[in-house]
């Protein structure tokens, strides 16, 4: 008898781990390995993983709970969410201009005295109404799902 498992996602074209065989974080140049499972699968119980690997030993070492949701992901390139540690998307206008100083080498002391800089993001904060910043924020926010991004 396998590991009980609620979910199981199959049938991926490369399932990418990330994961040393080890088990240890990757560090300076691992980190461009993807940990690559070509035809892969996983299962999980109550949000667990307890099986990754080819689908064949995948399939072989689990047995689905009844009603276990099974999601083909028809070949398909699965992989985690990306996690953001520092974003910034709740913000009232974008300054452009600045970032074409900045990349020109404009200091940014110069910047702010041309009325730029964190001092300008707050004013324009200051300047919109609550359901405007809703409103552009989540279009942002939606933006990074969309992209992948899972956690911010």
């Amino acid at each position: 008898m396998g590991q009980s498992a609620d979910l199981v996602v199959r049938n991926c074209g490369q399932l990418l781990t990330l994961s040393k065989p080890d088990g240890k974080p990757r560090i300076g140049a691992e980190l461009s390995e993807l940990g690559v499972i070509e035809q892969g699968a996983f299962a999980s119980r109550r949000g667990t993983i307890v099986a990754v690997g080819k689908e064949s030993e995948v399939m072989g070492a689990i047995d689905p709970v009844a009603g276990a949701e099974i999601v083909d992901a028809h070949g398909a390139v699965v992989m985690p969410g990306f996690v953001d540690c520092h974003t910034h998307t709740v913000f009232a206008r974008y300054r452009l201009e600045e970032y074409e100083w900045r990349v020109s080498g404009v200091p940014y002391a110069v910047i702010a005295e041309r009325g730029g800089g964190i001092a300008k993001s707050a004013r324009d904060m200051h300047e919109i109404d609550e359901a405007s910043l809703f409103a552009v924020s989540r279009r942002r926010l939606l933006g990074c799902l969309r992209h992948g991004t899972t956690t911010i």
